[in-house]
């Protein structure tokens, strides 16, 4: 007790002392330490805070309010990458017919299975232009409760606030990287600068969704929905592995590693340096994919690829300053995200392939 007078006012049923404010209640309550065993936040007899949530650090603060900063810059501009892939649909459209396209796999050369080109080329833009906008859609809904009912802490549960994160420690990284590269005597190349607005339109686009579905869905999609069906987990449905959302862990890890190399071998006609920042963004692009499904990835694909959206659209000095804000503000707010997710990635590495196991 706090004062002299607490066990008196405790007999006349007083629930704080009057003299010096001590919660006389919480004396009486035989359930807290039960309930602090179970990992119970309060108590349900006495309503005490029996595990109070442990006081983040301030770089903890610095990266959540980063996390959200970039999320409501990104979520603006991937809305319009959206509407410019809209509005490029008559520039598009006419050029189709005459327009041969190939269907490859990666093995890890690039090989063509087979050709289309007619009006199927134009039916086949529609269906990927469809995909790619309800993969934003979508992200964006299933992103808005958790944001509505809990604010930041919520958002940061959301598969939008960690595919955006994800994009600026990556953005971050690359960046770095391509400033280095000079110094080693690299050049950077870019082998479609040649190619007119309406076919990058196209390619970019078409990048976005086949390309997640050759190497997320048929690398790692498709092999976990095979392990799935052999396995026959009790409340596991095979079919649903194959769009991802199933979760990490070690098996998963194989298949992200896998595809991440083939769709690094994939982008070789940019030059080896292309390898590093290509396997990276399989790397994330395949954690998305296991933790939240396909339709993450092929946003952050599309943010990634239509990056000169605002070119197209307003010309080249609109396009310039709003890349830069938006690169650059990715960069440095990316800078925490990276430490963070690399100390993460560390962390759970070390838990799942080094601390010794219970049996």
């Amino acid at each position: 007790m706090t004062c002299d007078r607490c066990s008196e006012n405790k007999a006349k049923g007083y629930a704080f002392c009057p003299q010096c404010g001590e919660d006389l209640i919480r004396f009486e309550c035989t359930s807290c330490e039960t309930h602090r065993e179970m990992g119970d936040r309060f108590c349900s007899e006495c309503g005490r805070e029996v595990n109070p949530l442990p006081k983040k650090s301030t770089f903890s603060k610095i990266t959540d309010v980063c996390g959200a900063i970039i999320t409501s810059i990104l979520v603006c501009y991937i809305i319009i990458e959206s509407m410019v892939a809209i509005w490029g649909v008559p520039i598009v459209w006419d050029h189709l017919p005459s327009y041969t396209h190939s269907i490859f796999i990666v093995i890890p050369r690039i090989v063509s299975l087979f050709e289309f080109s007619g009006p199927a080329v134009q039916v086949y833009y529609l269906l990927i232009l469809a995909g790619v906008l309800a993969s934003v859609c979508y992200l964006i809904k299933r992103s808005y409760g958790p944001l509505k009912e809990e604010g930041i802490e919520g958002l940061k549960k959301t598969p939008m606030y960690e595919t955006f994160a994800l994009f600026a420690a990556l953005m971050f990284v690359e960046f770095t990287y391509i400033l280095v590269l000079p110094l080693f005597g690299v050049k950077t190349t870019n082998p479609f600068e040649d190619e007119e607005v309406w076919e990058m339109m196209f390619t970019l686009l078409n990048a976005s969704i086949y390309e997640e579905f050759v190497c997320r869905i048929l690398y790692i999609g498709v092999p976990m929905a095979i392990i799935a069906l052999i396995s026959r987990k009790e409340g596991t449905k095979w079919y649903r592995c194959l769009f991802g959302g199933f979760g990490v862990n070690k098996v998963a890890l194989i298949f992200i590693l896998f595809s991440s190399a083939l769709f690094a071998f994939g982008h070789l006609g940019w030059g080896w340096w292309k390898i590093f920042p290509t396997f990276l963004f399989g790397l994330i692009s395949g954690y998305i994919f296991c933790k939240y499904g396909v339709y993450a990835t092929i946003c952050m694909h599309f943010l990634t690829d239509y990056m000169s959206a605002s070119e197209w659209l307003g010309g080249e000095p609109i396009s310039m300053m709003t890349v830069l804000a938006v690169v650059l503000g990715s960069c440095i707010l990316g800078i925490p995200l990276a430490i963070s997710y690399t100390k993460r990635a560390f962390l759970w590495v070390k838990d799942e392939f080094f601390s010794p196991k219970q049996f």
